[in-house]
């Protein structure tokens, strides 16, 4: 529509200066020497404006002969810019599916016809490298990527790979650092640096950039969250290890204020509360856990903080232990666990009927290998009635296997919680979960398959 427009108004005023040009006849003279020429103003006019388009026209042929070199020049210049992308495009191509040697031919194109380009020609090349078990080769062309501010990240992406694969951890978190400097709010990149120094134990590090990767979507928040109590922990083990008790009981109430539920910090905690005379402080916080998630390592630190028996007999010491164990089984009545942990401290004060009582209302919510272990245990204590632990043996080999600390990445099972699951090390990755079937590999670390937490926390 416009450009009709434009074109209607240059028709216009070609016609006006026709009209003009009519209205005002007249004769142009030209003389020179013993010539004189005589024309009507139109034919001049038509004349004139010949004459310009020709010289424009010869103007034109002779400009492009005298600019013919350099037309020629950028001629080969943009085909062999062409067959340069090209080459590039193949070359890629090349890398995603695998083939080496035709990346590294195409590599080879690329960055001698793209020689001003330093970017997309020599990643390429150190890629193509890599794939040629070129080490040398393809940390050298990274680096040289470092030298263009463009690409200057990809320089250090490729070269944070090459340490992530060589192993060599403080050099990549070093690059790492380096990348997030260059793009500060990269999720992966976040990612990466955070899970470098978790592998470093850099404690403190990480958990400044676990703040900026929850911020900007890398960690999820629940994943967030337990990580954090997991390095608290680290760190007050850590500090418990130098004998720094002070530094280790401000940790420990770091980690609890996060997940006052978890019990691997509610154990250590409540510990600690105990050794330093505070029981009232530890039965509080073994409360608030039991209430929310029952769990069998907080049994053993309850059994700890109960009060002292005084100068009673055996029998008396025997009843208040139980009326110990059932304040904690009136916190949350429906969980299994309140009976198993009654049972063990009936069975531990010999007291046969109680333990049956309490395995067999345990046997009717949750019929678990636990409870059969403990209904073994029982007979074999109290009756030695082969028949019924034959019985109870059977059950074992049929009823579902109890929950455990168990890695997620690899099934491995543990006999106690810690932050970093060796010998994998990896981190966080421990949890209180049902062994997966299709894990029968897996084993107990440091013991037989065959073995259970059942009531006893670590370290007892």
């Amino acid at each position: 529509m416009i450009r009709a427009i434009i074109f209607m108004v240059k028709v216009a005023l070609l016609v006006a200066l026709a009209v003009w040009v009519a209205d005002r006849p007249g004769t142009v003279a030209i003389e020179w020497m013993e010539y004189k020429l005589t024309l009507q103003m139109g034919v001049f006019l038509l004349l004139f404006l010949l004459t310009v388009l020709l010289a424009i026209a010869i103007f034109g042929v002779i400009k492009g002969v005298a600019d013919f070199p350099k037309s020629f020049r950028r001629y080969r210049e943009y085909v062999r810019r062409d067959k340069g992308y090209k080459a590039l495009t193949l070359g890629l191509t090349a890398v995603a599916a695998g083939d080496a040697k035709s990346a590294q031919y195409q590599a080879h194109r690329a960055t001698r016809m793209l020689k001003d380009d330093n970017g997309l020609p020599l990643l390429l090349k150190a890629q193509a490298a890599r794939m040629n078990n070129k080490e040398d080769e393809a940390r050298e062309t990274f680096a040289l990527l470092l030298q263009d501010k463009n690409a200057a990240f990809l320089g250090v992406r490729g070269l944070l790979q090459a340490a992530i694969d060589a192993q060599n951890y403080p050099k990549a978190l070093e690059l790492g650092r380096e990348a997030l400097r260059l793009h500060p709010k990269q999720p992966w990149i976040l990612r990466m640096v955070y899970d470098l120094e978790i592998k470093m134990q850099d404690w403190e590090a990480a958990r400044k950039t676990l703040y900026r990767a929850e911020k900007a979507g890398a960690v999820e928040a629940p994943k967030a969250k337990s990580d954090r109590v997991a390095m608290l922990l680290a760190e007050a083990d850590s500090a418990l290890q130098e004998d720094h008790r002070e530094l280790a009981l401000g940790i420990l109430k770091k980690a609890h204020a996060q997940d006052p539920t978890f019990a691997p910090t509610v154990t250590r905690l409540a510990k600690m509360h105990i050794q330093n005379s505070q029981r009232r402080r530890a039965v509080s916080i073994i409360e608030k856990a039991w209430k929310i998630a029952p769990h069998p390592e907080l049994v053993y630190v309850w059994d700890m903080a109960a009060p002292p028996g005084g100068k009673k007999s055996k029998t008396d010491d025997a009843l208040l232990r139980m009326k110990w164990f059932e304040r904690l089984m009136a916190l949350k009545p429906d969980s299994n666990e309140g009976h198993l942990a009654l049972a063990q401290a009936a069975m531990d004060d010999g007291l046969w009927g109680e333990a049956r009582a309490h395995l067999r209302e345990a046997e009717k919510t949750e019929p678990s290998r636990r409870v059969y272990r403990m209904l073994i245990a029982l007979e074999e204590r109290s009756t030695q009635d082969e028949e019924a632990i034959m019985r109870w043996s059977d059950k074992v080999d049929e009823a579902a296997p109890d929950r455990q600390w168990v890695c997620r990445e690899t099934g491995r099972i543990y006999p106690q919680w810690s932050p970093v699951a060796m010998p994998q090390n990896s981190f966080n990755t421990i949890e209180w979960a049902y062994p997966d079937a299709a894990s029968a590999h897996a084993f107990l670390a440091g013991g037989g398959a065959g073995k259970s937490a059942m009531i006893e926390a670590p370290g007892r």
